[in-house]
Order: C-alpha cells, then sequence, then structure tokens
C-alpha cells in the first residue's frame, strides 16, 4: 500500500527502465480507479495495450497526457 503522495510522485508504470511498456499489458486487470491518485505519470501510450478485461479506470487530472486503450474489446 502507499500514500497518495506516493502515488502522486511515480512518473512512470512501466516494468522496465526506459521503456513504453506498461506493466498492465496483456494482463487481466478489470478496474483501476486508483490511477486517479498518479497525478504524477508523463506518458503512457500503450499503458493498456491487450487489456481485454478492463471495465473501468479513473484518470488522473493531468494536461497533455497521453494513454493509449489498445486491443481492448
Amino acid at each position: 500500500m502507499i500514500t497518495y503522495e506516493e502515488a502522486a510522485n511515480v512518473n512512470s508504470l512501466s516494468n522496465m527502465s526506459g521503456s513504453n511498456s506498461s506493466i498492465f499489458n496483456g494482463t487481466d486487470i478489470e478496474y483501476f480507479e486508483e490511477l486517479q491518485y498518479f497525478t504524477g505519470l508523463i506518458s503512457k501510450s500503450g499503458m493498456w495495450t491487450n487489456c481485454k478485461k478492463l471495465r473501468k479506470v479513473k484518470l488522473p487530472l493531468i494536461q497533455n497526457m497521453e494513454i493509449g486503450f489498445k486491443n481492448c474489446y
């Protein structure tokens, strides 16, 4: 468990340093409403690629943030 402040300071949800690969790619995640607290994210193009069970995500209020939903059907 992390605090709201710790979540706000996270700038990447990649599973590899210097990569655009997200920890969520191809997982069975269905809900991630807690994403709204990760206000320090820079770019997550392709964050939800192949997350076919994804139902609900609450996005943080960030200007100019790219979030990719690819093959999520």
